[in-house]
């Protein structure tokens, strides 16, 4: 009875394997997600496994970085920067990289903020491990049956989502207007309002600084941007915009000065991607879509990009 369970669990492996490799090379799978972790490993690996540029460049950030657009950048610059992470945890991610890229950006904003180990295990924790799920793509985070199971629901949802959505404005349009929309006017004074809460509590946290004088995790960023200088990855910091009362807090000075005593503006290129007022966030750290493109623009001019 084993032996029957056991080989029926290999036809269906070895069904699925070849499954995803038929639609992965006729490009005709679903590609799917389960939310912004699963995006996150989705990301690394695609960066591992299907970006084959032999010159390159990379950015390595938090989710402040994920901001830039990647339409708005040249084709040869993958942002390696994740939703809920850390510089480190992009540099982990491509200390397994086989071939390095020749520029490598680094966000220096939370650049002292937590590595999350169980992430970095999942997708890279060692070449063996790359290398098999580069083998054998259905261990892939991509390409999981759950994934492509809740992608081909959330495209119906959407699909009807719109259905009543087109419906709805057609009703709407055909309705005489209002000269005063009252719940308009509301609804703005309760998003400044909430905008207002999120702050504040932005800046208390940021006008704390936790820990000793010497990090641990900015201590591995260290190691590992030495590393890969020594690999001749050239090394280019910036700093993204954040709200105006941020900027001079406790944490950001700190990092700040952390970058600055290890990595001399003097020696090492910083871009200047503009003053804080020329921006607008929407939780006081992450950037609008509008002032997203606006960032990425000015990031594109530091490069002498058009």
């Amino acid at each position: 009875m084993k032996l029957k369970a056991f080989l029926f669990a290999l036809v269906l492996l070895v069904g699925y394997y070849f499954i995803t490799e038929f639609l992965k090379r006729s490009g005709n799978g679903i590609v799917a997600d389960q939310g912004p972790l699963s995006q996150n490993s989705i990301k690394a690996q695609a960066f591992l496994y299907d970006f084959n540029l032999p010159k390159y460049n990379c950015i390595v950030g938090t989710s402040l970085s994920v901001r830039l657009q990647k339409d708005g950048l040249p084709s040869n610059y993958y942002n390696l920067c994740f939703h809920g992470q850390n510089v480190l945890d992009g540099l982990m991610v491509l200390k397994q990289k086989t071939n390095l890229p020749d520029t490598l950006f680094i966000e220096t904003n939370f650049i002292t903020g937590i590595s999350n180990e169980n992430f970095i295990s999942k997708v890279a924790e060692t070449k063996h491990k790359v290398l098999l799920k580069q083998k054998l793509c259905f261990l892939q985070e991509k390409y999981l049956p759950i994934g492509w199971t809740a992608n081909y629901l959330k495209i119906k949802m959407i699909g009807i989502s719109n259905f009543y959505r087109r419906g709805y404005k057609f009703i709407k349009n055909r309705m005489p207007s209002e000269k005063v929309n009252i719940s308009s006017i509301n609804s703005q004074s309760n998003n400044e309002n909430q905008f207002n809460d999120v702050l504040k509590l932005q800046q208390k946290n940021m006008a704390i600084v936790y820990g000793s004088k010497k990090n641990p995790y900015f201590e591995k960023t260290k190691v590992i941007l030495r590393e890969l200088e020594k690999r001749s990855v050239k090394l280019v910091f910036f700093e993204m915009p954040i709200h105006c009362s941020l900027v001079e807090s406790n944490s950001m000075t700190r990092c700040r000065n952390l970058i600055h005593a290890s990595f001399n503006p003097n020696v090492y290129h910083y871009l200047n991607l503009g003053n804080c007022q020329e921006y607008e966030t929407t939780d006081a750290v992450h950037l609008t879509p509008e002032s997203a493109v606006k960032c990425t623009k000015a990031f594109r001019n530091n490069l002498g990009l058009r």
